[in-house]
């Protein structure tokens, strides 16, 4: 009998883990059938090769199961896998080998990462990190948003670098530096001096047009004023829903505080419980907008349930524990919002005032 028919005629196995550690120019595979001992890791050098052979591997099981690292290269491969009728699962990255011995190779981190995803999978799911993939369109509204973040980073480092350039002539250059009367006053430095600075300018009056584009953008497509309270505009509320993707992906108040990363951290050990400053283990730019958007709130909505019950203290206190305050307020913040976003409450409920009532 030939191989050919030796193999279609082979027993499925049940089911096929795999742990694929991708780059952009290879990917790295380990393969576990059943409850056996991962095999040697094998490479792929091209994306059409891995699907190829994935799909061998699922003739040859009932089942395939992959996994592998979020990164940079974002979603597709789990969409393409996931098209193909495989159960796909992206995990948190992290260092993978338990001990200290300073070696991490990509066949290594696969073949740890192929053993908890077997165990992921049989049921024990504190192994793993499961993240939730965003679809296309969450993905694309959550990119605008963080392609404004990097433009605004953009214009800072270069309106510092023409204040860094400055100052070798010994000129301060205050506020910003490139526009009007601040503009004309620099104008009259040495020639030497506005060399250097004119390109930077150039550069700078670019991306602020872009950044009045994309404003204007995500703008346009946040909810309408009535809907979302006073002191948080339109722009932080677009950014707010383009980080969290849907809000109806929280069961409950917990897991939307968890996201937010604005817990207190804890150690404790036997009677003794020490909280400590928040864990900031979830999304950072979702934590900004947050208490960015109370500070604003503690301003213009003094009827808010949740700064009701904080104002007292907040007032007594100075410095730092009023910053704590706010951190506490944006935690409950980020719940009340869940809330109005999944219609369990109202503004008027929460003693907020809408943006513009109807």
């Amino acid at each position: 009998m030939s191989k050919t028919k030796e193999s279609e005629t082979a027993p499925k196995a049940k089911i096929i883990y795999l742990e694929i550690d991708a780059h952009l120019d290879k990917y790295v595979v380990v393969r576990q059938v059943d409850g056996l001992s991962p095999q040697p890791a094998q490479t792929f050098r091209s994306e059409n090769s891995l699907l190829q052979w994935v799909a061998r591997q699922q003739k040859a099981a009932h089942d395939v199961v992959a996994c592998y690292e979020a990164g940079p290269l974002g979603f597709v491969l789990y969409r393409q896998l996931h098209a193909m009728g495989v159960t796909c699962h992206v995990v948190a990255a992290k260092r993978w080998s338990e001990n200290e011995d300073r070696v991490k190779t990509d066949k290594r981190d696969a073949k740890i990462l192929c053993q908890r995803v077997e165990s992921y999978h049989r049921g024990n799911h504190t192994v793993l990190n499961v993240l939730r993939v965003p679809t296309e369109e969450e993905e694309r509204r959550r990119a605008l948003g963080r392609q404004r973040e990097a433009f605004k980073k953009e214009l800072q480092r270069n309106a510092q670098r023409g204040r860094g350039q400055a100052l070798l002539w010994a000129v301060r250059l205050k506020g910003k530096w490139w526009k009007g009367n601040l503009w004309e006053s620099t104008q009259k430095q040495e020639p030497e001096l506005l060399a250097l600075l004119i390109p930077l300018r150039e550069i700078i009056l670019t991306i602020e047009t872009q950044l009045k584009t994309l404003t204007r953008q995500l703008e346009e497509e946040s909810i309408a004023e009535n809907l979302r309270p006073k002191g948080l505009g339109a722009l932080t509320w677009r950014m707010v829903q383009g980080e969290v993707c849907d809000f109806t992906r929280f069961n409950n108040r917990g897991q939307v505080a968890s996201y937010t990363g604005l817990c207190p951290s804890e150690s404790s050990s036997g009677g003794n419980r020490r909280l400590g400053s928040v864990n900031k283990h979830g999304n950072r730019l979702l934590r900004n907008y947050l208490v960015e958007a109370t500070w604003r709130l503690i301003r213009w909505q003094p009827d808010w349930y949740a700064w009701k019950k904080w104002q007292p203290e907040y007032q007594q206190a100075s410095g730092g524990r009023r910053k704590q305050i706010v951190v506490a307020l944006a935690r409950i913040l980020a719940v009340d919002l869940w809330r109005l976003a999944t219609e369990q409450t109202t503004l008027e409920n929460l003693g907020l005032q809408p943006a513009n009532p109807a």
